[in-house]
Formats: C-alpha cells, sequence, structure tokens
C-alpha cells in the first residue's frame, strides 16, 4: 500500500467518526430552555477544553469534524446528556471502533 492511500482511508474514517460525534451538537431539538442551556454549557466547555473561541452549533460541529478533538467531544457530550442512552453506546462502540481501525490502518501502511 502507498502512504497516499492510507491517509485517505484514514481521512475518510476520521471524517465519519467526526459527523457522527458532531451531531450532538447540531442535530439536538432545542424544545426548552433548558435543553438550550445544556447546548450553551457544552459549547462553553468545548471552548474551554480546546482553547479556541466557540460561540455556535456550527462552529462546534466543524470543530468535532477534526480527528484530534473526536474524545473530547465524545466526552462534552456525554457530560451535558447531549446523547440519549442508546447513543452513549453506540458513541463508546464507534470510538473504540475507529480507534481500532485506526491503528490496524497505520499498521498495515508499509510507507512512512
Amino acid at each position: 500500500m502507498n502512504l497516499t492511500y492510507c491517509k485517505n482511508k484514514l481521512i475518510a474514517s476520521l471524517l465519519t467518526a467526526g459527523v457522527f460525534l458532531a451531531s450532538a451538537f447540531l442535530f439536538l431539538s432545542p424544545a426548552g430552555a433548558a435543553e438550550e442551556t445544556q447546548i450553551q454549557a457544552a459549547i462553553d466547555d468545548l471552548s474551554s477544553a480546546t482553547g479556541q473561541d466557540i460561540t455556535s452549533k456550527d462552529q462546534a460541529l466543524e470543530l468535532c469534524n477534526q480527528e484530534q478533538y473526536l474524545d473530547t467531544c465524545a466526552d462534552i457530550g456525554k457530560k451535558y446528556e447531549l446523547y440519549t442512552p442508546e447513543e452513549i453506546g453506540q458513541v463508546d462502540d464507534f470510538l473504540n471502533e475507529v480507534k481500532g481501525k485506526i491503528l490496524n490502518d497505520i499498521k498495515t501502511c508499509v510507507d512512512e
């Protein structure tokens, strides 16, 4: 395998993971003030955790699509109960799978 192929595989895996995790910030139905408060608190926490000025759901989504923030976004989503109980299991499984897949993809690349 060449390096370009490995990088493309890795990018595709990370993009999928980022979209899944970022959905907690994007697809919540803002039914009440409590949910909006939770969302804003999560955005504030994400901003603090990453050292970036994040002020909107769109900015949170963009940031959570970056591989270096996948764990951070998942943890914050769980902390502020932005996932349903069923989704928490899916998020954990997905993160474990992605981590394993990325590690496997890196190991299968014969180039630096």
